[in-house]
């Protein structure tokens, strides 16, 4: 049974969440922009990046992608912690960022299982952890791929950028930075200006 809720509370929950989704949107921009910044002109050699600095900016887009991603956009089915009343807010909530975004390649976001190892990271670094089927590439930019191999040809990643690719590597999945770079830019743009 669908909660009669009134529209200021759905209003005032909108807005609310919606300017968090939009702040995580900019700090997943703002971490992108960084990283960029790390790029090297030319290929050369190979070269790494893992300063503190490059490690922040990856873990700030993974984390306010996650986040963004979920507030905004998570359409999934009713959650065992959800009651009625929250499921009805995060269905008023989705529809009303897809109405907003209609005409917006918003696909990158409907991808349940980067967002998941985004929003979820603990729970699938502990299941990957408990495998150790392989050596582990974390919290760094790389040139390219090739770079490095580990134990019996196999890496594990965890948030590893591929500068040649626009790439970030994590828990098998294989994130499009330049498609999220553009995409948060279209969907900032469409959400209302922050109250």
């Amino acid at each position: 049974m669908q909660p009669d809720i009134p529209n200021e509370v759905l209003d005032r929950s909108f807005s609310f969440l919606a300017d968090e989704g939009a702040i995580a949107l900019h700090q997943v921009r703002r971490a992108t922009d960084y990283i960029w910044s790390r790029r090297l002109p030319e290929r050369g050699p190979g070269y790494f990046v893992n300063d503190g600095e490059m490690i922040n900016a990856l873990r700030r887009l993974v984390t306010n992608f996650g986040l963004a991603s979920t507030i905004l956009f998570d359409d999934g089915p009713k959650r065992t912690s959800e009651n009625a009343g929250l499921y009805a807010l995060r269905k008023d909530r989705i529809a009303r960022v897809r109405a907003l975004t209609s005409g917006i390649d918003t696909g990158i976001f409907a991808q349940r299982s980067i967002r998941n190892k985004f929003a979820h990271i603990d729970e699938y670094l502990a299941k990957a952890a408990l495998k150790n089927d392989a050596g582990w590439l974390l919290n760094i930019g790389i040139s390219h791929r090739d770079l490095v191999t580990g134990e019996n040809g196999r890496l594990n990643y965890c948030r590893v950028y591929i500068f040649e690719e626009d790439k970030l590597l994590h828990l098998g999945e294989e994130f499009d930075v330049r498609e999220a770079y553009r995409a948060t830019g279209d969907v900032i743009a469409a959400l209302p200006p922050a109250t």
